[in-house]
């Protein structure tokens, strides 16, 4: 096979329309289409998903694998957060008898301060892992507005590093909700934050929210152990 070029734990292969990065360890790759700019995981081998199409192509900036400060910081915060939640949604609770039109505006715009916040977290952390992320966009998805950001080199980090981008988001909530709770904010202005925090958590089959996502990622993480113990075993 001509024209390949070595990445940390890939070997990467480019037509006019497509690059394919095959995984050196494990049995799979990953696709990426120029034409809409999007990652796809594929089971298989380099030949199986792109035949006979090799080019050469330049060096992607994915940093290197391993354990970075990122991922140290990322998991902790994942720990603790679920502490903070459940302190916030009993001071919301708490506060819901005082909750006026006043208290409803405040919330609605904090609400979309931190859905703004929410897509910059995730194009952020991507960014510090070394991928490529944009500014985050509205669009309509089966009907319903949200907010996204194109995370889709994310697929070419490992699914543990993969995790921390997904929830990047949810966390970046659930801090500045925990920082506006400790400066004397409302806790009932934090009613549509929460609700929204809650919906993400909860995986959805109508459109891959961050919880869909992570559990995605957390399966990958259980296949490549299945396949490096397979290999382990075979040897």
């Amino acid at each position: 096979m001509d024209n390949i070029i070595r990445i940390p734990n890939y070997m990467r292969y480019s037509n006019d329309d497509m690059d394919v990065f095959e995984a050196e360890e494990g049995n799979y790759c990953y696709l990426h289409v120029k034409k809409n700019d999007k990652y796809y995981y594929k089971r298989g081998r380099a030949k199986e998903c792109l035949g006979s199409y090799y080019a050469s192509l330049e060096n992607s900036g994915i940093k290197a694998p391993g354990v970075q400060w990122l991922d140290i910081v990322g998991y902790t915060m994942i720990l603790i957060s679920p502490v903070f939640l459940v302190r916030l949604f009993v001071a919301a609770f708490m506060d819901f008898k005082n909750i006026s039109l006043g208290s409803m505006a405040l919330g609605v715009a904090f609400m979309i301060v931190n859905i703004i916040l929410h897509e910059m977290a995730h194009s952020i952390t991507l960014k510090a892992y070394g991928g490529r992320s944009c500014l985050p966009k509205i669009k309509f998805e089966k009907g319903v507005m949200k907010a996204t950001v194109n995370t889709s080199t994310s697929y070419l980090l490992p699914p543990y590093k993969r995790i921390i981008v997904y929830m990047a988001g949810l966390l970046a909530n659930i801090l500045t909700c925990f920082v506006a709770d400790t400066v004397g904010m409302p806790a009932n202005c934090m009613i549509f934050t929460l609700a929204l925090i809650v919906i993400n958590l909860i995986p959805s089959k109508i459109h891959k929210n961050d919880m869909t996502q992570t559990i995605g990622a957390i399966r990958e993480c259980v296949n490549r152990f299945k396949d490096m113990e397979g290999g382990e075993n075979h040897g």
